[in-house]
């Protein structure tokens, strides 16, 4: 097992939206990735096309979902599942911070098992194939066993 607090995971800033990746094959994860964005008022998540299965989960907030160009409109609590080959993007047109959860299926990497310690950025690449595709630098989390916890909070 490994706990990472998400303070010790780089963050993507861009036009008042951030981007953590919290769980990806960095972390041992081969078959799904895990995202958490923060939207600000007014800004919007960059336009993404994925060739696998996508669910968001809206934890707070509101905003629109544009599928192929055409806009639903949604709240928190709720979970968005994206159907795979299908341009998408998150907006923000509500006065307060939205906070979604994002899990993409992906295809199986071939990284670090679970009881291996984890690569880190380049030799994250190299244990991958040479596939630097979701590969966030994260230093200082290299766990030694299964039972290691990074940065936890108690």
């Amino acid at each position: 097992m490994v706990i990472v607090h998400h303070a010790h995971l780089p963050t993507r800033h861009s036009d008042g939206a951030a981007r953590v990746v919290a769980a990806d094959a960095t972390l041992g994860v081969r078959t799904f990735e895990v995202c958490v964005h923060r939207l600000e008022p007014g800004a919007r998540s960059t336009e993404a096309w994925h060739g696998y299965e996508h669910v968001v989960l809206a934890l707070a907030g509101r905003g629109k979902l544009l599928l192929n160009g055409a806009p639903q409109r949604f709240a928190a609590p709720c979970t968005v599942l994206l159907p795979p080959h299908r341009r998408f993007q998150f907006v923000n047109d509500g006065a307060e911070t939205l906070q979604l959860v994002a899990v993409q299926a992906c295809p199986p990497r071939h990284g670090p098992s679970p009881t291996e310690p984890l690569a880190l950025s380049g030799d994250a690449a190299a244990a991958d194939g040479g596939n630097t595709a979701g590969h966030a630098e994260r230093k200082g989390h290299e766990p030694t066993d299964n039972t290691t916890s990074q940065g936890a909070e108690p």
